[in-house]
């Protein structure tokens, strides 16, 4: 009998205070802040063409116009005025409304309040006259789908509205007409759906955080070298068209006798002396404009329009990558550059550039062979 009890009790504390995390909350009162927006739009101008028209047709239908009716429509009009600007400032606001919880909480917890003051008090009028209380369901109905507050807080508010409104109009103004049951069921609907649409919507949202993290994952894997943590060729190619038009130097470079290194000690070695030389080449160069391009070649794509600084730059990766990384006397490794300097005006351009650079990275790497003979 206790566990089934526990079981019900934290059932109803889930769905009654659900624990939700800030960044969901920050994005459901953003939410909140655009249907408030769009609400006090819509709202607004129906109450317009509603009070035109009434002006215009009630002295040709030969009624007098009642002042009450006037002020009502008027002070509804003027209350979608104050919500259109409020919620227009929060929207132009947002990123400092995101950073603090709760002035978004009392600004929607004020709209709920003051929507459902105007449905009770206009429907009460529209009761007293024999029409059907139509716009106090209405609101209930606006309210449960596009305004998410906690669920504790709608289901208070909007219990507490169809009470008060019961005693108003049984009480006030046409005793008995009203039947409970039916009136109560569906105040009872309204909150479960109140708070059934609140748990949705965060579900809604945690999952596609979910996707956007996802994303953004898979994003990193497609970009990123996982040996060197360098960009591979997929991100070089999203980055080409940031170099077209700018004057920029290019380098294609690569490992002398790497296959030597990997036969004579290993993978595991010939691994550690790329991430050796790509840590090199990201000392010397902003880690942007580095890219693995594949095996043991690196590509330099950097925006300078001084090739002898470009060319002392390489020259310094050299004299690093040879004071740094002797692997043994077995093999002697080194690296090699091809290097050239344009002004890429179409992507074909820039990949022109890239084969002459490959060229030049050939010729040396011919010339040193030409040495060790």
């Amino acid at each position: 009998m206790v566990v089934p009890l526990n079981n019900l009790i934290s059932k109803i504390k889930y769905y009654l205070f659900p624990r939700t995390e800030i960044e969901t909350m920050n994005e459901i009162n953003r939410q909140n802040l655009i249907n408030m927006y769009g609400l006090s739009i819509l709202m607004g101008v129906m109450q317009v063409l509603a009070l035109v028209v009434y002006v215009v047709y009630t002295p040709v239908s030969g009624e007098e116009i009642n002042m009450l009716r006037l002020f009502t429509a008027s002070s509804s009009i003027v209350l979608c005025g104050i919500a259109f600007t409020a919620s227009f400032v929060c929207r132009r606001n947002s990123v400092f409304l995101s950073r603090h919880e709760r002035p978004m909480k009392v600004l929607a917890l004020l709209f709920f309040i003051l929507l459902l003051l105007w449905g009770m008090f206009s429907s009460a009028q529209q009761y007293e006259r024999g029409d059907q209380i139509v716009t106090f369901f209405t609101v209930i109905l606006l309210e449960v789908m596009f305004i998410k507050l906690r669920p504790v807080y709608s289901i208070i508010l909007i219990m507490s509205s169809f009470t008060l409104f019961f005693i108003i109009v049984n009480v006030f103004v046409k005793p008995g007409q009203i039947g409970p049951y039916t009136y109560f069921a569906l105040a009872f609907i309204s909150c479960i759906a109140a708070m059934m649409n609140f748990h949705h919507t965060v579900k809604y949202i945690q999952e596609k955080h979910k996707a956007d993290d996802l994303n953004r994952s898979l994003n990193v894997v497609a970009s990123q070298d996982s040996l060197t943590g360098l960009a591979n060729r997929y991100a070089l190619n999203r980055t080409i068209p940031s170099y077209i038009g700018k004057e920029l130097c290019v380098a294609m470079g690569d490992l002398n006798r790497f296959k030597g290194v990997n036969d004579t000690y290993g993978h595991h070695t010939g691994d550690l002396l790329l991430k050796q030389f790509a840590e090199i080449l990201t000392e010397e160069f902003p880690k942007e404009s580095v890219f693995r391009y594949g095996g043991d070649e690196f590509l330099i794509a950097f925006r300078c329009d001084d090739f002898e600084y470009f060319m002392q730059k390489i020259e310094s990766v050299n004299i690093d990558f040879a004071n740094n990384c002797d692997i043994g006397r077995e093999v002697k490794t080194g690296c090699s550059f091809g290097c050239v300097m344009g002004i890429p005006k179409t992507m074909t351009e820039f990949f022109e550039m890239i084969k002459r650079a490959d060229k030049e990275l050939y010729a040396q790497k011919k010339a040193l062979n030409v040495q060790r003979v």
